[in-house]
């Protein structure tokens, strides 16, 4: 070993030196913050590994990786969809770095799903080296977060990668009556809720997203994300509204990007859409919104 890391013999001339620390190129987007710097990605793209680093100064990664959206259901009384994955390991102290390796990784962000005029084409998911968010569930399917559902059971089940800790919740169902209305898709922090009983009734709202703190980029980010609760997070993955038949009132999406009746859940936040809904703005299943990607480490 030299002042400047381990050196690696090669099969040829001379070899590799790794020093301590990592050095990564890629993403949309690079933040420097200290002695971090955070890689985004809001598109497909290549976290390219210099160099490995070492356990003397960095070798492992933070994640944050989000899935798109599902597809808000429709037309009339549709369903809220599910919000993408959430899965993080910031801060890795408490659950461990993600070990890193001389080498290229490719970086999937998830789309958020379609909407044709009923049911929606899925969700993708995103992926990072071993670590998968599984998409938002469209109505009544399952995913990261659920689907909702309009009828009285059906509702797409959460975390259906089977993560620890989960990466989502379940959607609502309607609860009966004639033409109650729809539930709301799950979020990253709870599931989405029924509608109501009886006759043209209120939907369900989407569940909240789950924040992560504005420290894991830096005070001089982009504010990726949405607000939230707390000021110093940023808010992914919530659920979609549940719609109804006029003159019931349509549910709310859940902080985190859940999209609004009728309408979609913005780009890179995770959301699940909005169902479809009567009244103003009638009657288009909402898109889900596209995933996220974002990969810190130290460099020096």
């Amino acid at each position: 070993m030299s002042n400047f890391g381990y050196r690696v013999l090669g099969f040829g001339a001379g070899g590799r030196t790794i020093t301590p620390f990592v050095n990564a190129t890629g993403g949309n987007t690079t933040i420097t913050d200290g002695n971090y710097k955070i890689h985004v990605f809001t598109g497909d793209g290549t976290l390219a590994v210099a160099n490995e680093g070492t356990p003397a100064g960095s070798n492992t990664v933070e994640y944050f990786v989000v899935a798109g959206g599902g597809p808000g259901g429709g037309k009339y009384r549709g369903a809220g969809a599910g919000g993408g994955g959430w899965r993080t390991n910031y801060p890795s102290p408490a659950t461990g770095g993600l070990a890193i390796a001389f080498q290229s990784y490719p970086v999937q962000v998830g789309a958020g799903g379609g909407s044709p005029p009923n049911r929606g084409s899925a969700a993708t998911p995103s992926i990072f080296s071993t670590i998968t968010s599984t998409r938002g569930g469209g109505h009544g399917q399952p995913g990261g977060s659920g689907g909702g559902t309009n009828g009285t059971s059906g509702q797409g089940s959460g975390n259906a990668g089977g993560f620890s800790p989960p990466e989502g919740n379940p959607g609502g169902n309607s609860t009966g009556g004639c033409s109650p209305g729809a539930g709301g898709g799950g979020g990253a922090n709870s599931p989405g809720t029924n509608g109501s009983p009886g006759f043209q009734t209120p939907a369900g709202s989407g569940g909240n997203g789950s924040g992560i703190s504005t420290s894991f980029f830096g005070p001089t980010a982009p504010s990726y994300g949405t607000p939230g609760p707390s000021g110093s997070n940023r808010y992914f993955s919530g659920g979609g509204a549940g719609g109804t038949y006029s003159p019931g009132s349509p549910g709310s999406g859940g902080y985190g990007g859940g999209g609004q009746t009728n309408s979609p859940a913005p780009s890179n936040s995770g959301g699940g859409g909005g169902g479809g809904n009567t009244g103003a703005g009638c009657c288009s299943p909402g898109l889900g919104g596209s995933g996220f990607v974002a990969i810190r480490y130290k460099f020096q």
